[in-house]
């Protein structure tokens, strides 16, 4: 789905790499009612409001059986009472069936249904469906490719503030896509997205200043920030360029390889494959002392900076790594 870009940093060759499409929503979850969020209710309670055809009590006893909270983890059961949810138009229940056919969890996988419940979703106006929708008209995925509607999509999530929906137009401007290429408008974009806690939006606006384009002036420190604050979330494509930026050096960043080798390693655990070649390379070059201190280091980080599958694209925005 993801499309892999080599760019350069400034004057000093540092490769940032940057996703040229958009990001979508494939892990995510909606909670119904406050059960998850804190109102205390029993098991007991909610099966029996569920069995008593609460559309809200329905998705949300889905969602313990689809997470395995309080529950046996069992998509069979998630699923049953997803289309229970669903069947009666309840908007979330209808998203939430959608991401179960568009994984394959508890049914076949079946992109023209998970198609169907985000489109009744969407129009109910659930961002998370809205954007998911987004993404499969640019990349014509269930339905035909359709760079203007998938626009159309992000930018009605946008109005509501959605990071990623957000950061999903300021894309759309800087590819070209359903809209005339402007990286001007694509750079206020990703600082709106930025502003919002967008992770990689972070990543994406620190390659503009990186070069000084989009109108924006070339500023590597204010680069760097934005990728530490990315990398720091848990943007895997941000991690391996923080990685990068250590390995070789620069008046910004100063040359650590154990720091360099604790991010690649990060990178790599969050799902960066390329990051491994850089890793054997950094490991050559490291003393036992050293490799042994950021083994421990990369442990640590690895917890911290987990990839945030089941978040939305501010995650930990708000907390410590936020863009200062």
């Amino acid at each position: 789905m993801f499309k892999i870009a080599i760019f350069l940093i400034g004057i000093c060759a540092i490769f940032i790499i940057s996703i040229d499409t958009v990001l979508v929503r494939d892990e995510n979850v909606i909670v119904g009612s406050d059960i998850i969020s804190g109102r205390k209710i029993s098991l007991k309670e909610l099966i029996k409001n569920a069995d008593g055809g609460d559309a809200n009590a329905q998705n949300d006893l889905g969602l313990l059986y689809y997470r395995g909270w309080h529950v046996d983890k069992n998509y069979s059961k998630a699923i049953y009472w997803y289309m229970r949810s669903a069947n009666q138009c309840f908007m979330k229940g209808q998203y939430n069936l959608g991401v179960a056919y568009a994984n394959g969890r508890g049914l076949k996988k079946n992109i023209y249904k998970a198609v169907k419940w985000y489109q009744q979703a969407a129009k109910q106006g659930v961002i998370k469906a809205q954007v998911n929708l987004g993404d499969l008209y640019v990349i014509g995925h269930g339905v035909p490719k359709n760079y203007k509607e998938a626009m159309k999509w992000f930018m009605i999530g946008s109005e509501h503030n959605d990071p990623l929906a957000t950061y999903n137009v300021a894309k759309m401007y800087s590819n070209g896509l359903g809209v005339k290429k402007d990286l001007s408008e694509a750079a206020k974009w990703y600082q709106r997205a930025v502003d919002l806690g967008s992770m990689s939006a972070n990543n994406s606006l620190a390659l503009l200043y990186a070069q000084g384009v989009g109108n924006l002036p070339k500023d590597r420190i204010k680069a760097v920030a934005l990728i530490r604050s990315s990398a720091c979330q848990g943007y895997p494509i941000a991690q391996n360029n923080l990685g990068l930026l250590y390995s070789k050096g620069n008046e910004e960043v100063p040359k650590d390889i154990v720091l360099a080798y604790v991010w690649f390693s990060v990178s790599l655990f969050n799902g960066i494959d390329n990051a491994q070649k850089s890793i054997a390379e950094i490991r050559s070059k490291m003393t036992s002392q050293e490799l042994i201190k950021a083994d421990e280091l990369a442990e640590k980080y690895k917890l911290r900076h987990e990839f945030p599958l089941d978040e939305d694209d501010a995650y930990k925005s708000k907390t410590e790594c936020r863009y200062p």
